[in-house]
């Protein structure tokens, strides 16, 4: 699959895909953060296509999604799990290969 096919899905067929490709993973907790993973897929877009850069991390999409998703009164859009940044990145590389080099992970034991 593509990175721009991710949108196309219904929810249903994102919850399948993130349970059969989760082997290994947090897979139920990526299912419950399916706002979040929509936005690191959506920013991921950007980076690749509008900005045009060969490389970027997990933890600075986490960061940068977490500083623009606050509101002015303090509340968020979504809550951004640390715990789950590393398990959203294998995730995203078994997922979607075109991200093979732009993203990088250790390899999950």
């Amino acid at each position: 699959m593509k990175l721009r096919d991710w949108s196309e899905l219904s929810d249903l067929n994102k919850r399948l895909n993130v349970c059969a490709l989760g082997t290994g993973l947090n897979w139920e907790e990526i299912q419950n953060s399916m706002d979040y993973l929509n936005a690191v897929i959506n920013r991921l877009i950007y980076i690749r296509e509008v900005q045009k850069l060969p490389r970027y991390g997990m933890k600075a999409i986490a960061e940068t999604l977490r500083w623009e998703s606050m509101a002015s009164d303090g509340s968020v859009l979504f809550k951004v799990n640390n715990n789950l940044s590393a398990d959203i990145n294998h995730f995203l590389l078994r997922a979607f290969p075109e991200l093979e080099g732009f993203l990088s992970c250790r390899s999950k034991v």
